[in-house]
């Protein structure tokens, strides 16, 4: 049975680069605020594993199911969903996303999962605006 997935509110924000040019946001993450950095190059939004205890979400190493590519070379990940993840107006739900083993992630990632499912994102200069 196909899952229906919800189309993101509408509204927008603005987000502005800190000194060393990455644009980082509270995020509302099943109703508690996390920080977040956007990464445009993320496939999924990905969670710390100390994160995502503090979110309600308990995992067991056997849910570490997936092998995934990053930066820093290939590791396990919990596949999970995040029922709504909301920046300022703009909010999305069932956003797909992973859980990195603690101590393989130094940030929470606002990835694709979520950015390809606004209206629109645009960066010009030192600001990214999302459109929900």
């Amino acid at each position: 049975m196909a899952m229906a997935v919800s189309a993101p509110s509408s509204g927008a924000i603005a987000l502005h680069a800190d000194r060393s040019g990455h644009f980082t946001t509270s995020a509302l993450v099943n109703g508690r605020t996390v920080s977040m950095l956007v990464d445009t190059g993320a496939t999924s939004c990905a969670f710390r594993e100390e994160e995502a205890e503090s979110l309600g979400i308990r995992l067991a190493p056997g849910d570490f199911t997936q092998v995934v590519g990053t930066a820093n070379g290939t590791v396990r990940v919990a596949p999970v969903r995040i029922r709504l993840l909301q920046i300022g107006p703009v909010a999305v739900r069932d956003v797909e996303a992973v859980v990195i083993p603690r101590g393989r992630l130094n940030a929470n990632l606002l990835g694709m999962s979520f950015l390809s499912r606004l209206r629109e994102f645009n960066v010009a200069g030192t600001r990214i605006t999302l459109r929900g």
